[in-house]
């Protein structure tokens, strides 16, 4: 409790009063600086979920803009080898008719030897760009 100075001029019960006020307003202080911790404290906690929030829908859109990219280069990659395809047969199936039609069966197996090496070739360098995720197309 507080000390009363007996020598004072004010009051006792004065100096009782205001000593009492003191303490009261130092507890309001200590209970104000806790309330003023606590908002601080809740107001980082909101600020880091949103930044939480903000990091994962930037994660998703990324991988969406990754997925799509990936698809793009897929069907690019599909459209490339029909197109491959469908013209290495166009010009084996010539190929064929012209060495039927022309060549001795050594020279047949000659150039047969030939055009797959060719092919393997071509397989190889195919497989290295997508190994390399080349895509001729997608860098013009």
């Amino acid at each position: 409790m507080a000390q009363i100075d007996e020598k004072s001029d004010i009051p006792p019960e004065v100096q009782m009063r205001l000593a009492q006020s003191e303490q009261t307003i130092k507890q309001l202080q200590q209970e104000l600086q806790a309330a003023g911790l606590e908002i601080n404290n809740r107001m980082q906690v909101a600020q880091i979920k949103e930044q939480g929030a903000t990091q994962r829908k930037l994660m998703e859109v990324t991988a969406r803009a990754h997925n799509t990219e990936t698809m793009a280069e897929v069907k690019v990659n599909d459209q490339n080898t029909r197109s491959i395809t469908s013209q290495n047969k166009t010009e084996i199936d010539a190929l064929v008719k012209m060495l039927i039609a022309r060549m001795s069966p050594n020279q047949l197996l000659a150039e047969i030897d030939r055009l797959n090496a060719e092919q393997q070739q071509y397989a190889v360098t195919a497989a290295m760009d997508i190994d390399q995720g080349q895509n001729p197309l997608m860098q013009q």
